[in-house]
């Protein structure tokens, strides 16, 4: 049996494997984050992290209201969080430079608009970024800071995280790359208003007298065990590197998981 396909589990399972981490998150892992040696060292990557329980707990409170659609939109940061602090936690060095470059860059096009509304904001004395350091970030990360603190594409930050998995064979790499290809993308797909979520939405219905539109007034809770189970995947790789971070063994973390997995129907069999 596959969670991620329509002959997975049962919304109150894919609900319980998640509450099972989110538990373990609780009990082990913020006492651990509360004494992390030198937590200045990895600002970056323990924000990158800490970020994500939270957001796990509003996509799980949606899935379990029924707004399964709700809950693959909030699948998508969430999983770019994962594979950012993955790199993070890789390129430290790399990561604490380039994060305060981009944010630096960001307050300096957030004074650029303050400007333009003096009634709202009041007459600022900040300066600008001098004009090098301005050109330099503009071209690392575009006009509009659209592109990722990173300076690489979710593909290639992707493809970087594969190489974490390697302890989990081809197995392991398999489902990174269908959560990628299809999950994410279809968490995309619900996030704008692309042909596939509108499409849901509204749709025109023939008939001899002439047709009509038929459209949703209310939530999708069809989907909210399909997007659980994408998010219960991604909150298993964002622990194991907290794990990491906070060197705390991760022994009832893969117990944790394998409970999960059961839940899930992804337990491999004996």
């Amino acid at each position: 049996m596959n969670s991620f396909g329509p002959d997975g589990p049962g919304l109150e399972s894919a609900s319980n494997a998640i509450h099972v981490l989110l538990n373990h998150y609780q009990d082990i892992l913020v006492p651990a984050f509360a004494q992390l040696e030198d937590p200045e060292e990895h600002f970056v990557r323990a924000a990158l992290l800490v970020r994500s329980p939270p957001l796990v707990e509003a996509a799980l409170q949606l899935a379990e209201a029924g707004f399964g659609r709700e809950t693959m939109m909030l699948n998508r940061p969430l999983f770019e969080l994962m594979v950012d602090a993955y790199w993070a936690q890789a390129e430290p060095a790399l990561a604490d430079e380039l994060f305060l470059a981009h944010a630096r860059y960001t307050q300096h096009l957030q004074r650029e608009v303050a400007r333009r509304y003096p009634g709202f904001f009041g007459a600022l004395k900040e300066e600008s970024l001098p004009a090098e350091e301005f050109e330099e970030s503009m071209s690392r990360f575009g006009r509009y800071a659209s592109r990722s603190w990173t300076e690489m594409n979710l593909h290639q930050r992707v493809e970087f995280f594969e190489t974490y998995l390697a302890d989990q064979g081809e197995a392991g790499r398999h489902r990174l790359w269908f959560v990628f290809d299809v999950l994410h993308n279809l968490n995309n797909s619900e996030l704008h208003p692309s042909s596939w979520s509108l499409g849901r939405a509204l749709r025109r219905l023939p008939s001899e007298e002439g047709g009509g539109l038929q459209f949703r007034v209310g939530p999708e809770p069809e989907l909210a065990t399909f997007a659980l189970s994408s998010t219960w995947w991604v909150l298993v790789q964002t622990l194991d590197l907290m794990h990491e971070l906070c060197g705390v063994p991760n022994d009832s973390l893969q117990e944790a998981a394998e409970a999960g997995a059961e839940l899930l129907g992804l337990a491999e069999p004996d």
